[in-house]
């Protein structure tokens, strides 16, 4: 699996837009309250999938112990939205995902830069898979 990280700035924050991925996985990890989308690339996401992902955070849907799964209907170039409570990651079942759905590029999306880093390390540790080929971590900078 290949591992590769970005963090968006403020003036490129669309760029999350043009990355052709199966799955956009978004982690809430960190988040502690209900309220706006602290994320330019986030907002951007949201705003294609009609306020979308603001919607799950203001329902204090963040908070839940399992992974929402949203097709996107091509609004943005990912197949899916994985929406992550804010908990860990349980990468087993993230690779089990992955494998089951043949997803061969995943972006996943932090809202903190620091837990993208924390991943990093957590993913580089995984044993090698067939899927997912590329894992893109992702977050503003």
């Amino acid at each position: 699996m290949n591992i590769e990280r970005v963090a968006y700035t403020t003036e490129d924050s669309e760029k999350i837009l043009q990355e052709a991925c199966d799955c956009l996985w978004v982690s809430f990890l960190g988040r502690k309250t209900v309220g706006p989308l602290g994320s330019r690339s986030l907002q951007c996401v949201d705003w294609k999938m009609s306020g979308l992902i603001s919607r799950y955070v203001q329902q204090g849907k963040f908070r839940s112990k399992q992974t929402t799964f949203i097709p996107t209907m091509q609004k943005i170039p990912a197949l899916y939205i994985a929406l992550e409570s804010n908990g860990n990651p349980d990468w087993e079942l993230f690779l089990q995902n992955c494998s089951g759905l043949k997803w061969k590029k995943v972006v996943f999306f932090c809202e903190d830069k620091n837990t993208a880093k924390q991943f990093e390390k957590e993913l580089s540790k995984l044993p090698a898979q067939a899927y997912p080929e590329a894992v893109l971590l992702a977050s503003d900078e």
